[in-house]
């Protein structure tokens, strides 16, 4: 990474905001004067990580110490570094600081992060993947990178949405704005503006984003239309395109489709009417029977739910050409398993169920 450092001061509310989902994100605000941040230490999933230069000066595992005249004066805290908005962060002017002495230690630290801003920056992104692998100590006191990363994303799209709404047009947004937009929204129109923008990455992203949305509805239109034909639909049932990640929920006369996020694990609508299998194998049964080979169709009876709170179905589209696969997956108690597994002549897969304790 060729990026030189410099140090930045973060929009304080976008810094409470991420403080609701990780209690380990620093404080920023002080009275005196607001705590600054370093970076860019590196680029993933689209954003810019940052840390937080703390006056703590004691070598760990997590931090880098920043030296001025060989003393120890402070540190980079990795472990408390966290994604940042590209419109929630700005450069610290250390001219407008009116203390002669902390200009001089600013500019004295952000010379020798620069000097050493290789090992600064390689470090940051080693730490942040050891912080994922769950077995490490790092995961422990780090931040929850991907769940900030998630928010952060969040955060864009929404005010993305704001600026839309107030009328702001489309080509006033930022590239980072864009492709958030792109990645979160279930608005199929807000996907076609995207697919003329003047950048070419933009637009053949949406443009291959509508081709692919197009292809799985057509695929899921035979059961959409009997889902039309139904006095009551009172369930939903999901579509997933696991190479795509594009998912479709069809319910009455309407399809939505929108990102997986949830790691291609994608779960039905929970519910507490015991009939719901039943009343979609009926609902079903006319486009089963005229596409009997090529479809697979897995359900819960209602005595294996019978002492069940709640329960759900999975139903998977899987990618290939002219068939639906449709894949049981009830969410059950262990002793429910246990005898659901027993009965190898009604299910043949045993290892589709999440195991919820109570």
């Amino acid at each position: 990474m060729s990026e030189k450092l410099d140090f930045y001061e973060v929009n304080v509310d976008y810094v409470k905001y991420l403080k609701q989902f990780d209690s380990r994100i620093p404080n920023v605000e002080y009275q005196n004067r607001n705590k600054f941040l370093c970076g860019t230490l590196f680029k993933i999933n689209g954003l810019n990580y940052f840390a937080p230069v703390s006056s703590f000066n004691i070598k760990q595992s997590s931090n880098y110490v920043i030296e001025v005249g060989n003393v120890p004066v402070g540190s980079v805290r990795y472990s408390f570094m966290f994604p940042v908005p590209d419109a929630e962060i700005k450069q610290k002017v250390i001219n407008n600081e009116s203390d002669y002495q902390y200009r001089f230690l600013l500019r004295q630290e952000l010379k020798y992060c620069n000097k050493n801003r290789e090992v600064i920056q390689s470090k940051a992104k080693a730490i942040y993947h050891k912080a994922l692998d769950k077995n490490t100590t790092y995961h422990q006191f780090c931040c929850d990178f991907q769940l900030l990363e998630k928010k952060c994303k969040e955060w864009i799209y929404d005010k993305t949405i704001e600026k839309h709404e107030k009328g702001i047009p489309m080509y006033k947004f930022s590239f980072q704005e864009k492709m958030t937009l792109l990645e979160l929204t279930k608005d199929r129109h807000m996907i076609e503006l995207l697919a003329v923008d003047h950048n070419e990455v933009i637009k053949n992203k949406a443009t291959d984003k509508l081709k692919k949305i197009d292809e799985a509805t057509k695929k899921v239109s035979p059961v959409h239309e009997l889902l039309k034909q139904k006095e009551t639909v009172p369930h939903k049932i999901y579509f997933t395109d696991y190479q795509t990640t594009v998912r479709l929920e069809l319910i009455k006369d309407s399809i939505c489709y929108y990102k997986n996020e949830l790691n291609n694990s994608i779960y039905a609508l929970e519910r507490k009417d015991a009939h719901l299998p039943q009343v979609m194998q009926r609902m079903l049964e006319p486009y089963l029977k005229a596409n009997e080979k090529n479809t697979n169709v897995y359900v819960l009876t209602d005595s294996d739910l019978a002492n069940s709170n709640y329960h759900s179905l999975l139903i998977e589209y899987q990618n290939y050409p002219e068939r639906f696969d449709y894949v049981r997956k009830g969410i059950v108690t262990s002793s429910q398993k246990t005898a659901i597994m027993e009965n190898e002549n009604q299910f043949n897969k045993t290892d589709e169920f999440d195991e919820i304790e109570k």
